[in-house]
């Protein structure tokens, strides 16, 4: 037999495929990770069956690509140490899903810089993104206060070492080797001024 060589997403279709008939010969018709027990079919705690069900509804529907992506904690055994679970269910989606979000405006989007430029123009300046970036950050939520801080002025030193800051303590907040890596990195260079 000839050995060929398949894409990712052929391999991916097959694995799925197989998937479906395990799914399709368990007296219960559920399948192994689905929050059945193999044996007994007695439902798991938490149901992640009926939330899995509920992703690809929302998927079929239209959903956008951040859709439910955020992922609670689980048990500790399966604590993030490489990647992100978040990561992992965004990459699920844009392969099934594909790469188009549902927001036209990012079809073809604008430039960072041509962006950064307007947003700090509706601010008033580029200032006045990296102020509101702080006093999102004191509040706690890094996740947002990154967004201002990157469309704020690259080239003012004060700037940059609010830019730093920010991203030093998602560095220290994070648990996943992914996550720590890029925040680390973004801590310690400047956005490039051509960006």
């Amino acid at each position: 037999m000839p050995i060929s060589r398949t894409s990712g997403s052929s391999v991916a279709q097959r694995s799925w495929a197989r998937g479906q008939r395990v799914r399709s010969r368990r007296p219960d018709g559920g399948s192994i990770g689905d929050g059945t027990s193999p044996s007994s079919g007695d439902r798991r705690p938490g149901r992640p069956d009926a939330r899995a069900h509920q992703r690809r509804r929302d998927a079929r529907h239209g959903a956008p690509h951040g859709h439910g992506a955020r992922v609670g904690p689980g048990p500790a055994v399966l604590r993030p140490l490489y990647d992100e679970s978040e990561f992992a269910v965004r990459n699920v989606w844009r392969l099934y899903g594909g790469w188009y979000d549902g927001d036209p405006a990012r079809l073809e989007p604008p430039t960072d810089r041509s962006l950064a430029a307007e947003v700090a123009g509706l601010a008033g300046a580029a200032s006045a993104l990296a102020d509101r970036g702080k006093q999102v950050a004191e509040t706690g939520d890094l996740r947002l206060a990154c967004q201002p801080v990157e469309r704020a002025a690259p080239s003012d030193g004060a700037v940059q070492e609010l830019r730093s800051g920010i991203y030093r303590e998602r560095h220290q907040g994070e648990r996943s080797l992914m996550a720590k890596g890029v925040f680390s990195s973004a801590a310690a260079q400047p956005v490039p001024a051509d960006r």
